[in-house]
Formats: structure tokens, C-alpha cells, sequence
């Protein structure tokens, strides 16, 4: 019997992927904004940039072929801001 193909590869299975991340970073600033109006000034400033951060590590995370390297200078980015946010707190 010939190997059966999944339904799932190719150019849908990029699709699905590209809709779980798309569903993802959009329910992610969804709770963002639903939890603003109970957080003070700093506290909202510092999560909205901590979704940012959150989903720029979504988009770049290695996924299978993925290169390495342009994942790189977002984790430094974001361990500077971590810093810089704990110096402030």
C-alpha cells in the first residue's frame, strides 16, 4: 500500500502555523488590554512592553530549519530591558 500523504504539509501546514502564531501575539495584547484599566501607569507600561517582548520571541523562536542567529539579538534585547525594568522597580 502507497505511504498516504498528511493533509497537513506543504503550504498548509505554513498556514496553520502561521495562524496558531497570528491567534497567539493577538490574544495575547487582547489580555493586555483587558487587564489595563486594573494596573497603574508603570505597571501598564511595563506589561505592554513585556508582550512586545513576549511576541518578538514568538515570531523569531526557532521553529524546524529556523536559523539561530536572528533570534539572538531579540533574547539580548529583552534580558537589557528585564535589567533595566528590575533597576526601576
Amino acid at each position: 500500500m502507497a505511504k498516504r500523504i498528511s493533509i497537513t504539509s506543504g503550504r498548509a501546514r505554513r498556514a496553520i502555523k502561521m495562524g496558531e502564531l497570528a491567534s497567539q501575539v493577538g490574544s495575547s495584547y487582547l489580555w493586555n488590554q483587558l487587564r489595563r484599566p486594573f494596573l497603574s501607569a508603570p505597571a501598564r507600561e511595563r506589561e505592554l512592553l513585556e508582550t512586545h517582548i513576549r511576541n518578538a520571541q514568538r515570531i523569531v523562536a526557532p521553529r524546524r530549519g529556523a536559523r539561530r542567529f536572528a533570534r539572538d539579538p531579540i533574547e539580548r534585547a529583552a534580558d537589557e530591558l528585564r535589567d533595566y525594568l528590575r533597576a526601576d522597580s
